[in-house]
């Protein structure tokens, strides 16, 4: 018997009109124009939907306590400017609640959170609980809880990117705190000015955490009653990896002034750590005799009283990397790390936010570190540039110790791309005649891509030189 071949086309037909209908069928919720409040608007969306909020500060009843009640939609503001969307708690209540299994679509974007949480609770501005929504582009500022002051994770596996984390305060965990199983991932992210009795910044315990591209800056664990730890992170019983961050001017009334760790396997990689202080031991990182460490292609420099403290060195594993003091292992260096500016243009090192940590022309970590340790999909440094480049002109190109890349020298190369064409011709114009404007747009780009005539200055003297450069390409 001969088999006739089933004709599968029109179900491919069908099936891709299905998904059409789908998403004909997806609805904007617009808040407060259609729906008064916010939560009126997520009571009402089905899955799929969006729920987009108008700029303005939302306060009171339905626009704090927000429960998405398991429903994998978008709830952003119409601007994608956080600044200019806030939601507003005033101390009365929680932001957001995921605790009713909400995956990866469901997705808040673009929003500030501010004044959320009490004293005497866990979490003030998102609380997950064994869901693992996506938070893009938000700030949560002076929340406050009891574990967790804008942020608490329990068996979560939520992802932040691009979020802003300011000036939040708890008893565990002053921005964040993880627990119980959680696998939570952050990706360019700022963790500032928050404070805490133990992780100023964040809080990690029995859990995994993953720190991408993020700052860490000014945040202290200090409470005058008793022992406080880990003015970056404190982490027991957990793994944490660091890679290509900066871990800068946090504070530790006891050990850790960057990283606490105990019972922790933690795991650095091109990153930066200055300016950090631990009243007692640690003033970079501090692991008890049950963790590990292991630092690739960093820089610890000028964290007080030590870069590293082990109780044994046996559990410390540091190679590729310029540590202040000393620390055995290879490849590593003792010597100044030669910052652009670590002082910044106010000449305040206290300042840390405006401090310029990338390497100067005549960085020791140019060139210095150690290809085989960057992870593969990890091309990129804290500025957004190439990752592996040839830093030091002498066409081998090998990463550089730090959280900064610098680029190669590119003659006309404006935008960093790592190419001279007709796409860099407005960024030379601008870095000629709005330096402020272009430096804030483009940093990590350096002057001697700039420097067409090789005169030291840059200047409209190289105008010309410029633009027989670009005709000859």
């Amino acid at each position: 018997m001969v088999r006739r071949r089933r004709n599968t086309t029109w179900f491919l037909a069908a099936f891709v009109g299905i998904l059409a209908a789908a998403d004909a069928n997806a609805d904007t919720l617009h808040v407060p124009s259609h729906y008064a409040t916010i939560q009126s608007a997520i009571n009402a969306a089905v899955d799929g939907d969006e729920v987009v909020i108008a700029d303005g500060t939302y306060t009171g009843d339905g626009n704090r306590d927000l429960d998405f009640n398991g429903k994998a939609i978008t709830v952003r503001s119409a601007s994608s400017d956080p600044a200019s969307c806030i939601i507003n708690c005033q101390h009365q209540g929680y932001g957001m609640l995921f605790y009713q299994g909400e995956g990866p679509g469901t997705l808040v974007d673009g929003l500030t959170i501010a004044d959320a949480g009490y004293t005497y609770t866990d979490g003030g501005a998102v609380v997950c609980n064994s869901s693992d929504p996506t938070i893009v582009n938000c700030a949560f500022t002076g929340c406050l809880g009891e574990a967790g002051g804008a942020i608490v994770r329990s068996g979560s596996s939520a992802t932040f990117t691009s979020c802003t984390i300011t000036n939040n305060w708890a008893y565990v965990g002053g921005g964040i705190a993880c627990r119980r199983d959680s696998a939570v991932t952050m990706t360019r992210c700022t963790i500032e000015d928050n404070s805490a009795q133990f992780g100023g910044g964040i809080s990690c315990g029995a859990s995994s955490l993953t720190l991408v591209h993020c700052d860490v800056i000014g945040n202290a664990a200090e409470q005058t009653t008793s022992t406080s730890t880990g003015g970056a992170i404190d982490c027991w019983g957990s793994d944490l990896a660091l890679v290509s961050c900066s871990i800068l001017g946090n504070y530790s009334e006891e050990n850790g002034g960057g990283i606490h760790s105990w019972k922790t396997a933690l795991a650095v990689s091109n990153c930066t750590f200055s300016g950090n202080t631990a009243a007692l031991r640690g003033g970079g990182t501090y692991s008890d005799p049950n963790s590990s460490i292991v630092v690739t292609n960093s820089i610890l420099w000028n964290d007080t009283p030590q870069e590293i403290y082990v109780e044994t060195e046996e559990v410390a594993q540091v190679c590729y990397s310029i540590v202040q003091g000393t620390w055995p292992g290879e490849g590593n260096i003792d010597a100044d790390p030669l910052f652009v500016d670590p002082d910044g243009p106010d000449d305040d090192p206290n300042t840390w936010a405006d401090n310029d940590y990338r390497l100067s022309a005549n960085s020791p970590g140019i060139d210095a570190g150690s290809n085989a340790d960057v992870t593969p999909d990890l091309t990129h440094d804290l500025d957004s540039l190439p990752r592996i480049t040839d830093g030091d002109g002498d066409d081998v190109a090998v990463v550089d110790m730090g959280a900064y890349e610098r680029p190669a020298v590119l003659l006309g190369d404006l935008n960093c791309d790592g190419a001279f064409d007709f796409a860099d011709i407005n960024q030379f114009v601008d870095r000629l005649a709005f330096t402020d404007t272009y430096n804030a747009d483009h940093p990590g780009c350096i002057d001697e891509n700039a420097d067409i005539n090789a005169d030291g200055v840059v200047s409209f003297g190289d105008i010309n030189p410029f633009i027989e450069l670009l005709i000859g390409t």
